[in-house]
């Protein structure tokens, strides 16, 4: 069976990085790119309806985004040689890449990260650290600059 590879892409030059990654490293496996729209789903409280509306212009704004960057990502991948399969998901882009994983028999989870430390990265916080936590799946880092990082769950648990 092919293995399956996901990269989660927003079109920023780390994630450009990744998927140049993936394609160049691993082109025989199956990839899907996945572009999350970062909203929260309506969860029928009060501010979430009175919210609807803006909610829903939020969702159209970004699945056209998505569209637009994930055509991107796929004349990327032509350009390799490579056929990729695309797929665009809402919620928390952490919660909705690990899920996806874990979901769909993801053998490896290929993103770039910005490398930010100290304060920043407590500040503005790490998606890449965040899934590199939370999932069983293997991950790959890759960085704008060229040099990755390559964890699994049995990585993190030996460093905690």
């Amino acid at each position: 069976m092919t293995p399956k590879l996901l990269v989660p892409f927003d079109d920023s030059p780390p994630a450009a990085a990744a998927l140049e990654h993936a394609l160049a490293r691993f082109a025989d496996e199956e990839i899907t790119v996945l572009y999350v729209i970062d909203a929260d789903e309506p969860d029928g409280s009060l501010r979430q309806r009175l919210l609807t509306e803006a909610f829903e212009e939020r969702r159209r704004t970004g699945k056209r985004t998505a569209d637009r960057v994930l055509e991107g990502a796929r004349r990327y991948a032509a350009g390799y040689g490579v056929e990729i399969a695309t797929l665009t998901a809402f919620g928390r882009p952490a919660r909705r890449i690990v899920e996806h994983a874990e979901g769909n028999g993801i053998d490896r989870i290929v993103m770039g990260t910005h490398g930010r430390s100290g304060l920043s990265r407590l500040l503005l916080g790490s998606i890449s650290e965040a899934v590199s936590q939370g999932s069983s799946v293997a991950v790959t880092t890759v960085r704008e600059a060229g040099g990755f990082e390559e964890f699994s769950r049995q990585d993190v648990a030996h460093t905690a």
